[in-house]
């Protein structure tokens, strides 16, 4: 583990949380009296600080209370005002996971890492200063995918079971796989993959019949390209199967793989595929890539057609938290709430402004989203963020209403979704789905039954989110 990763103090605003608008849990002051001397409004001189003995205030900045996102970890980024030194924790299930030690000052931005486990992960942030004052604030991070989305199903997550909208029928149906933790999809294929609370993954490619996939170790997340899986495991190891003619399965060559095979890494945090390469974030915020570069979507600097089957470090990105991928380009969420992009651009899905032939990228560029993101998505041509303020964000191609934005408009820079707050967004190639305050809304194209009843009783497509009755 690389020990600046885990003192770093920024958090990325994508969509927002699910949960954005219920508030998190309160946050609590208390204060001693008669500890330590009188200040005088000199911060850092052992005394009051500014404004004296006041108490210590504490606020969690980020990410949105229950935000869903599919790393092993989060970032939380806290602001504290404090007029004594002390210490600030990261308390998950009673016990302390991070500790930094504070010095006097106001409105201060600290940055601790939560590990994550599949499921609602309730955590609280802790300030004791030396004379015993103390400051709390609580929220919750989902830790898995709760929406996601394909050419013909949109998927999301309720109380443990997934539900699936189109497949050529309008009624929705619900997977007969139990304790549903996250689901995984490829925006431009059509199988969908389950993972339950064991780790245990399922797939299905009509939302009825369930297949196991027998993978060697609990699974936190699949990421899923055009013809090859890579399986992010609970202990940070990356198992993967499939096609590998562009050598997208990491092991060093080009042989196709039935079963899955470890990849040679470790304290991986995140996975993504485009339909014929593969990405992993390290627990040190540096990102790795292997697979097909035609489009540049490998993010080293140049394009090429030679396939790449070993794992090379994207330059120029640093302290990298998430990531996902459409067809051939990959979106990152780094510390700060930044966001960087690169491959494929034409439909103006790296989000940097540009389009058109000139529009991709071999390397990373930054997204031009103007406030910190919390999480990022991809699929297709398209890409999203949820803020830190819970916003959803979307641009890229659009010609289906698969941005949600109100029009068929092309968009690419950063465009605000219809939807406003979101806890989960899940991307497909042709549209996409979200997660409310509860509720579920769908948009883009109808040709499935994504939106409910087929065309022409229904519409053949919605620039702005449909809410969906749960079953």
């Amino acid at each position: 583990m690389r020990s600046w990763w885990w003192a770093t103090v920024a958090f990325v605003v994508a969509c927002g949380s699910d949960a954005a608008q219920t508030g998190s849990a309160t946050s609590t002051t208390t204060a001693t009296t008669g500890g330590g001397a009188g200040g005088d409004d000199t911060p850092g001189d052992g005394g009051g600080g500014q404004g004296g003995n006041l108490p210590p205030s504490l606020r969690i900045e980020g990410p949105p209370d229950g935000l869903a996102t599919p790393t092993r970890t989060a970032e939380i980024t806290t602001v504290l005002s404090t007029s004594r030194a002390g210490e600030l924790s990261l308390v998950k299930s009673g016990a302390a996971v991070h500790r930094l030690d504070v010095e006097p000052g106001a409105e201060q931005t600290l940055r601790l890492r939560l590990p994550l486990d599949l499921g609602s992960n309730a955590y609280e942030v802790r300030f004791v200063a030396a004379d015993g004052a103390t400051a709390t604030d609580g929220r919750t991070v989902y830790g898995g995918a709760r929406t996601t989305g394909n050419l013909s199903f949109l998927a999301a997550l309720r109380d443990g079971q997934a539900h699936c909208l189109g497949g050529g029928t309008p009624e929705p149906k619900v997977l007969t796989v139990d304790q549903v933790r996250s689901l995984s999809a490829y925006g431009n294929g059509n199988a969908l993959y389950i993972v339950d609370s064991a780790g245990d993954v399922h797939r299905t490619s009509d939302c009825v019949t369930i297949e196991s996939a027998a993978v060697p170790a609990p699974v936190f997340t699949v990421a899923v390209g055009g013809a090859h899986r890579l399986y992010l495991a609970a202990d940070g190891t990356v198992w993967a199967e499939g096609l590998n003619a562009e050598g997208q399965l990491g092991l060093g060559d080009l042989d196709d793989r039935d079963t899955p095979q470890a990849l040679p890494l470790t304290g991986v945090i995140a996975v993504a595929a485009t339909s014929d390469a593969s990405f992993a974030v390290l627990d040190d915020g540096s990102v790795m890539s292997w697979g097909a570069n035609d489009e540049g979507q490998l993010g080293v600097g140049e394009e090429d057609d030679a396939p790449h089957p070993t794992p090379a470090t994207v330059p120029l990105v640093r302290g990298a938290l998430a990531i996902d991928a459409g067809r051939d380009h990959v979106v990152v969420l780094a510390t700060a709430g930044k966001l960087w992009s690169w491959g494929g651009g034409a439909s103006g899905q790296l989000g940097d402004g540009g389009s058109g032939f000139l529009g991709s990228e071999a390397q990373a560029v930054a997204v031009q989203l103007a406030v910190p993101a919390a999480a990022v998505a991809a699929g297709g041509n398209t890409s999203y963020a949820i803020a830190l303020s819970g916003e959803l964000y979307g641009w890229g191609q659009n010609s289906l209403a698969q941005l949600g934005v109100g029009d068929t408009n092309q968009h690419p820079l950063p465009t605000a979704c219809v939807v406003g707050s979101s806890g989960s967004i899940g991307a497909g190639a042709v549209g996409a789905t979200a997660l409310s305050n509860g509720r579920l809304y769908v948009w883009g194209t109808n040709a499935g039954g994504q939106l409910g009843d087929l065309p022409p009783v229904g519409p053949e497509r919605s620039s702005t989110p449909i809410e969906k009755a749960w079953p």
